[in-house]
């Protein structure tokens, strides 16, 4: 039996069997999916997949159980993943997303950290990973993360936010007071973000921004 081919047919039946899933559930068809999808694990044997077929297996079976709401088993078959990957910050952050739900926040500063050592262009997981710090009391490393967030997406309004909080803890009024505007001119609207964007444009001097933001 020539290797290559067996992994070849292994990759197209991983293929094909989530592609019956999918069709079976848009036709209407009462399939036993979880029978299907307990035949796919055993598939798990390093004879017959390689690396690449055994990423796109960890990967969707992690997918699948996250579209279930099984974050334990979601969790597991990422982390498989990046046994032997751990360098997709795609994955990383799904795995991120993923110790959200199983409050597991060391795991999840883990995942933050790692997918943004890996270049991720995802504004959102330097904005978490940026709370994360800030949790651990390291403002520094927060503040430098909420800003790497705005360079990639000059609107995300949570970095903006964020940053506010930080500079009016510090009491650096003009700082709070801009960052705070920009959160609400690109879309947040909690009003305890008008109330602190009042009092860091009061103690700025911008008497007139101050009641704005009050009548709010």
């Amino acid at each position: 039996c020539n290797y290559s081919n067996v992994i070849e047919k292994q990759v197209i039946f991983i293929v094909v069997f989530f592609s019956i899933i999918h069709w079976f559930a848009w036709i209407g068809v009462n399939a036993n999916e979880e029978r299907h999808v307990t035949r796919v694990t055993l598939l798990n044997d390093p004879y017959f997949l390689g690396k690449v077929p055994k990423l796109n297996y960890y990967e969707n079976l992690g997918s699948y159980y996250w579209s279930k709401n099984d974050y334990a088993k979601s969790s597991y078959y990422f982390e498989q993943y990046t046994k032997i990957d751990s360098s997709n910050p795609r994955i990383l952050g799904n795995l991120s997303a993923i110790y959200t739900h199983l409050n597991n926040d060391k795991k999840n500063f883990w995942a933050l950290k790692r997918a943004a050592e890996s270049n991720s262009k995802n504004p959102g997981i330097f904005v978490n990973l940026g709370v994360a710090y800030a949790k651990y009391g390291d403002t520094t490393n927060a503040v430098a993360n909420f800003y790497k967030a705005i360079s990639l997406d000059s609107t995300r309004a949570k970095a903006y936010a964020n940053l506010g909080s930080i500079y009016i803890k510090s009491k650096i009024y003009p700082l709070a007071a801009e960052y705070f505007s920009k959160a609400i001119t690109y879309g947040l609207s909690d009003p305890l973000l008008y109330r602190e964007a009042a009092i860091a444009h009061f103690f700025a001097g911008n008497l007139n921004e101050a009641l704005k933001y009050f009548d709010y």
